[in-house]
């Protein structure tokens, strides 16, 4: 059941410069498919967003536990539209 807000998709806050679409799939994958990766490096964050639900929670609960990711913020981002950047500002 979905709780707490959950959405298939997953904020990162404070990401470092390193941080490329493909460092996150392959540090996510382990928790299910992942539908698109998107970056706004000028703002340091990141939405990741996962094909399942189950993934996201999965990804949300755990990550914030483990050695290399306890500094960054992570939270569930918006569902529904997937995110573009247009003119450096987020629009769905």
């Amino acid at each position: 059941a979905v709780r707490n807000g959950a959405t298939r998709s997953v904020f990162f806050g404070q990401i470092t410069p390193e941080m490329d679409e493909a460092y996150f799939r392959k540090e996510l994958e382990r928790f299910g498919p992942i539908d698109q990766v998107k970056i706004l490096g000028d703002k340091r964050v990141a939405f990741v967003h996962f094909v399942s639900i189950n993934a996201a929670i999965k990804c949300v609960q755990t990550l914030p536990t483990e050695e290399g990711f306890k500094e960054f913020k992570i939270n569930y981002g918006r569902d529904g539209a997937r995110l573009w950047v247009h003119a450096g500002r987020l629009v769905e």
